[in-house]
Order: structure tokens, then sequence, then C-alpha cells
């Protein structure tokens, strides 16, 4: 499903004779919001409807009532049962009007004049919020509202008036975050988006993706708290609220780091077929690589028999003085050749590049791995006396192009020097070198 975005900035309200007629700063921040859904988020530009009251390279509708009305049929017709994230950013003018059942929160649009004859020049939040839950269908909705909720008793505002069928999805849950609590005045400044910003690019406290190494999940909560923090500097508060099922995952970042190790039932370490599936150049500085044939296979059928784009494979030379208990020398040294025979008759078929290199041991085991975006995962053990290697101690780490680690380059170096070393030679190549 899609990710969309309603904005509406109102700066401009000319013919109020009861607030200010300038908020100087709303289209900016609103621009900046804006510019991350599009460039950070990943979201279309054509799926984002933003009203403004003067000119934006994002506007697609004007900030009188009937104008934003609009923007809201387009997008319910636009994303009816196909939104999947929905974020909402509302600033300009604000009132709260008390009701005995709920008191409402309003935004009001251009054409507001003055409170006792402009019920029709406004937003009640609440209103908006639900009629996107209910029209839109399942999904996760993020509304950010940054106005004044100070108290007015003379509004009475009319209702959206904007009839359309319920998503046969089901209903959006939904999450708010305004810039003030109820029956304060907020200041017109950037301090509101500026905060919001920092903690959607990951200045917040981070939620740790289980199943992807190095993945990270910023969460609507944690952006709100980061935002409360933020704005407590300046003696302002925040109010949050939600409703449905709290699945507030907001967007993911990848960082640098430590990630969990691999390994069997047993506790033994192997190598695993969904990193052999996910990642296109791996090398492998190993011992004997015997385990390393089956594992190849059966992530090769997994991959539809799609080719890596290099394998490099390092077996010990003298394995004399191998970390193994299980094996004597000779049965080592086939273990070994049965790899190499393999990469050497197979190895054309299933990468581009295959390379097979004997070498002295150089202190510790390794497999590096990269992926087409330029990920980078390794894994390392240092074997201690008398232990099988392939339950000793390992560490693992994961970096990206955006976030490098300086283990991983140094374990991305240690390959490099292991090539150069005295006693390292490459005994099988494809495709062969250019003589």
């Amino acid at each position: 499903m899609t990710s969309r975005a309603l904005i509406v900035a109102v700066e401009h309200y000319e013919n109020s004779t009861a607030t200010s007629q300038q908020l100087p700063g709303t289209i900016a921040a609103a621009n900046q919001l804006a510019q991350w859904l599009q460039h950070d988020l990943g979201v279309d530009r054509r799926h984002i409807l933003y009203c403004s009251s003067d000119e934006s390279p994002f506007r697609t509708h004007g900030t009188s009532t009937a104008q934003v009305k609009k923007a809201i049929l387009d997008l319910v017709r636009q994303g009816y049962n196909d939104t999947e994230k929905l974020f909402v950013f509302l600033s300009g003018h604000g009132l709260m009007i008390p009701r005995l059942e709920q008191d409402l929160s309003i935004l009001l649009t251009s054409d507001f004049i003055d409170s006792r004859i402009s019920g029709d020049a406004c937003i009640e939040v609440n209103e908006l919020t639900k009629l996107l839950a209910r029209c839109l269908g399942i999904g996760n909705h993020f509304y950010f509202v940054d106005a004044c909720r100070t108290k007015d008793e003379r509004l009475d505002p009319a209702r959206l008036g904007i009839n359309l069928d319920p998503a046969t999805s089901g209903t959006a849950d939904f999450f708010q975050l305004w810039s003030g609590r109820p029956y304060q005045s907020v200041p017109s400044n950037s301090s509101f988006v500026d905060a919001l910003l920092r903690g959607l690019n990951g200045g917040c406290d981070l939620v740790a993706d289980e199943s992807v190494a190095g993945r990270f999940w910023v969460t609507f909560d944690n952006v709100s708290e980061a935002v409360a923090i933020s704005l407590a500097g300046e003696n302002r508060e925040v109010l949050r609220s939600s409703h449905g099922g709290f699945r507030s995952q907001i967007t993911s970042l990848e960082r640098a780091g430590d990630a969990t190790t691999i390994v069997t039932e047993g506790g033994k370490k192997i190598p695993p077929v969904e990193l052999l599936k996910e990642f296109e150049e791996i090398i492998f500085l190993g011992e004997t690589n015997g385990q390393l044939v089956n594992f190849v296979k059966e992530a090769f059928a997994d991959r539809d028999r799609q080719r890596w784009k290099r394998l490099d494979v390092f077996s010990i030379e003298d394995l004399s003085s191998a970390f193994r208990n299980d094996r004597n020398t000779t049965e080592l040294e086939a273990e070994r050749n049965s790899c190499e025979d393999f990469f050497r008759t197979q190895g054309k078929d299933i990468a581009e590049k295959t390379s097979l290199y004997r070498y002295r041991y150089a202190g510790a085991y390794a497999s590096l791995w990269q992926d087409a975006s330029g990920k980078r995962r390794a894994h390392v053990s240092v074997p201690l006396p008398g232990e099988d290697i392939r339950v000793a101690v390992a560490s693992d780490f994961v970096d990206f192009p955006n976030s490098r680690h300086p283990k991983v380059d140094r374990y991305f170096d240690l390959v490099e020097r292991v090539v150069e070393s005295e006693g390292c030679h490459c005994i099988f190549e494809h495709p062969e070198p250019i003589s």
C-alpha cells in the first residue's frame, strides 16, 4: 500500500479582525516537513496534498475551507483502501471550544474573519481524524498539529459536511501530537517542526528491529517524547493521544553496530543461508570451509539460481595446527579439497567471479559480506587453544554506506593484508585473469 500526506499551512489571514493576519514562517516550516516526506521517507510527490495560503513548490490547494475540503476529498478518492501510512500536518491559528462531551480543537482556515460570524471557516481536527480513519481504510495515520489551542466560546463551528462511504478494509489507527496543551497558546516559531524533524531523522530513542541487523525503528511514541523534551526547554508542553492497535512505527533507519551471530540450535556457527541469499559479494576467510558447499547449494536454489557477484574462499594451507578436535589432519585436508573441487567445477555457474586461496592462519577467521546497496557485515571468530573453532566466541558487526563501522573496515582490511601476505596464493580464479 501507499504512503500519503495532507499538509495544511495557513500563514495568511487577510480578512481576520480577531487574530493576527500573518504567521511568519508557517509555510517555510511546512515545506521542510514536505521535503522530509518526499526525500527521506520516499513519499511520491503526487501523494502529498499541500494546502498553502501562499506560494510553495509543494502547493496543490489553497487554504479556504472549501479548498481544504477539496483536498480532503481528493485524498480520500486517491487513497481509498490504499493508504498504509498517512501523515497529516496542520499549522495556523487554532482555538479550543469547550463542550460537555468533548472539547473541540479547531484549525482556522484562511477565510476566517471573526468568531461571531466564521463558524464555517474552520476545520475540527478530531472530526477530520475520524473521517479519514473511516474512509481511507486500515493503516496508520500520524497527525502533527502546530496551532494555538486558546479558549473560545463564541465560535460555533460547522461540521465538514463531507459524506463519503467508509472503506471496506477497516478503520485506521491514528496518533496525534499537538504543539501545545488544551487552552494554551503556542509561539509562532519553528521550534515544534525543528524538534519534530530531528526526531523523525533519528534524534530520538530508536527501537531495534530484531529480525534485521542494523535496522532501527523511529516510532511515534519516541518521536513524541523527543519533541516533548526539546520543547520543555522553552517551558512548553505537548499533548499526545492515540487510538487503535498502537502500531506506531513511522520509518526505519540503518545504523552501524553489533549484530547477532547466527548459529545452529547446538550453538555451532554456520554459513547462514539467510545471509548467503541476501548478500552479493562474500569472502570466507576460513579453515577448511567444509560446511560451505551444502549451504551454498541451498542458498543458490533459494535465490532462483541467481548468481552471486563475487565469492572468495580462503582455506588454510597447513591444517596440522587447525582448531578442530573431531578430525585429524588428513580428514581436514579432505574437507578442504572437497570444498575447493566444488568451486573449481561449479564456481562459474554460481558466481560472476570465483576465487580460491590458500593462506597462512592470520589470527582470526572471518566471513565478510556486502550487498548491492553497500551494506556490509563482518563475522569474526578468534579461537582459543583446545577449543573447536565452530563454537568459539564470535562477533558480528554491520554497517551501511551512510553509517560505517570501524571494525567492519578493519576486517575488510584484514583480507587485503592476507592476500598480500607471504604464503597466500590464489589456486583458482574464474574468469581467468587477462595476462
